[in-house]
């Protein structure tokens, strides 16, 4: 007996220490595994890709061949331009990541220690290789350049023109009648020529003039799956700036800022190109949340994924001025921008995809509807099922705040809790929340819908649609604040004289401020009381909206 209990005394033990040695074994292991890397605009892509010997572009960290499950590309701070000529890259710009990682250990491109990171597309216009000169035309200036006319510079296919971080805004090529005497541009593709207008006929040559001219930028494609793409800010992209396509899978974008995506070249055959910040056409499991998209000529998002299943969620971002800044052209056919055309213009979001959960978000002052949802044949049949659109704060759209167009057929969609205000500005034809086609099994509760121009709510067409305990006046404020700010600290700016929306007085405009105002609602408090009209209610909010995680 007595050696029957140390024989198991003595099992015991070993069955102890080989348990140390494989968690000992399996935390070497990982850590081992795992690799850091890091890329600054000061460093070179020949570097070992080290902190202290760091690479300089994007696409020579995200097209590494050695990338593991887990690995970290850390980005230094700074403004990040695409070389076309680095691996990785092709005639649109596009950087396409070459390695997958895991469910639990994606492989990571970050802003390192929060740093403010930006992919920019504009490039210097000189950099084509010539110089502005005095055309004949009376205040135009002329420069020539020797991008390829099949390479990433191309403004024969894409093009933006910027003064500073101003859009300049084109006339018809070969127009040289500019409607009234401030910034305009064109250009002659074929004899590979800008022409510029400044205000005044100003000598544009001391002047920061960059072209934008790549089409795409980050793309993930042909199977690649689990990344986290975490605080990489964009800007100045002509057609889809960030990608999913075809195979790729989970994929997740957190705090970045996205804007001015799209063409704004006004030439025979490419009038009005669309462009947005992101398109997702793969899938399943694409995740976007705590960020903010703006300004772009067209929808913010598009979701066109009609055969992977969808999948998606969005939760907690802000989708607003969607083609509403007046440098996208209002001479181009297509008519973008502050005309406020209804030909084709920029929802917040597009949905064409199945099982999308939107929900969270802020969506305001977009030039067309807030949230579409949409069914058609435009790129593929699409049947946009099993949707849920919830808790979002959609205010001062164009066109109506949701929408449900239905071509095709989209089925079984639920809308609720939901606060909406002052939609439909110029649609006279949409309410607030708008039904019509072949949608079915569409149930629209419990919402707050307020300041309704023409209707809360209308369906048409369908089956089997139902609309149930949707408030309609003297509603209780959101019931969820705007979305939080972001983990990501960023430098305070010098101090402005005041910030509307900062109630309690801390530099920025968030959610405890929200906290305050929801405390305040419906009374004649003046510290809320934003536009000082006797009320806090939704016409305050939206001041603060516009404010939203703006410091001091």
């Amino acid at each position: 007996m007595i050696m029957r209990t140390k024989i198991k005394d003595f099992l015991k033990k070993i069955i102890f220490i080989q348990s140390i040695v494989v968690f000992t074994f399996l935390t070497l292991y990982s850590s081992v595994d795992a690799a850091t890397y890091f890329i600054s605009p000061s460093g070179s892509d020949s570097n070992p890709g080290t902190e202290s010997q760091p690479w300089k572009t994007i696409e020579r960290a995200v097209s590494s061949n050695s990338l593991s499950p887990g690995d970290v590309i850390n980005a230094m701070a700074g403004s990040y331009h695409i070389d076309p000529n680095a691996p990785g890259g092709n005639n649109n710009c596009e950087m396409f990541p070459a390695k997958s990682g895991t469910s639990g250990n994606p492989i990571t491109l970050k802003a390192y220690n929060n740093a403010d990171v930006l992919l920019d597309g504009r490039f210097d216009v000189k950099s084509g290789g010539g110089t502005w000169q005095q055309d004949s035309h009376a205040g135009w200036w002329v420069i020539s350049f020797n991008w390829a006319s099949t390479g990433a510079l191309n403004p024969v296919r894409w093009g933006q023109l910027w003064n500073g971080n101003k859009l300049i805004p084109s006339t018809k090529t070969g127009n040289f009648s500019p409607p009234n005497n401030g910034d305009w541009y064109n250009m002659d593709p074929g004899a590979k020529k800008i022409y510029y207008h400044p205000a005044n006929g100003t000598n544009p040559t001391s002047m920061p003039v960059t072209y934008a001219a790549c089409g795409f930028m980050l793309e993930f494609d042909n199977g690649v799956s689990n990344w986290v793409v975490d605080g990489i800010d964009e800007i100045a992209a002509t057609v889809q700036a960030y990608q999913v396509h075809n195979t790729a899978s989970y994929i997740t974008f957190q705090n970045i800022k996205m804007s001015y995506n799209g063409n704004n070249v006004c030439a025979p055959s490419r009038d009005g190109t669309n462009g947005h910040s992101m398109g997702i056409g793969g899938g399943p499991g694409i995740i976007v949340r705590n960020s903010d998209f703006s300004q772009d000529v067209a929808e913010l998002i598009h979701t066109d994924d009609t055969t992977s299943g969808g999948g998606h969620t969005f939760e907690n971002n802000v989708f607003h001025d969607a083609s509403m800044d007046s440098g996208w052209s209002s001479q181009c056919s297509a008519g973008y921008g502050k005309e406020y055309d209804q030909q084709r213009a920029g929802p917040g979001i597009i949905i064409r995809s199945k099982n999308v959960v939107f929900k969270n978000n802020t969506v305001v002052r977009n030039n067309y509807e807030g949230v579409r949802i949409e069914s058609d044949n435009t790129a593929g049949p699409a049947s946009p099922d099993n949707l849920v659109v919830s808790g979002n704060v959609i205010t001062d759209n164009v066109g109506a705040g949701i929408r449900g167009s239905c071509e095709i057929s989209s089925n079984n969609v639920d809308i609720f809790g939901n606060y909406l205000s002052n939609n439909s500005i110029n649609f006279t034809w949409q309410a607030q929340i708008t039904i019509d086609g072949n949608c079915s099994n569409y149930r629209i509760h419990d919402n707050s819908i307020v300041n309704s121009r023409h209707g809360t709510i209308s369906i048409s067409g369908g089956s089997n649609n139902t609309q149930s305990n949707n408030c309609t006046s003297n509603c209780p404020p959101p019931s969820i604040s705007p979305p939080p700010p972001s983990p990501t600290p960023t430098p305070t700016p010098t101090p402005s004289p005041t910030l509307k929306g900062d109630l309690n007085n801390d530099r920025i405009v968030n959610s405890l401020d929200w906290s305050m105002m929801n405390s305040k609602w419906f009374t004649g408090d003046s510290t809320a009381d934003l536009n000082s009209d006797g009320i806090v209610n939704s016409l305050d909010f939206s001041i603060m909206n516009g404010n939203w995680l703006k410091t001091l």
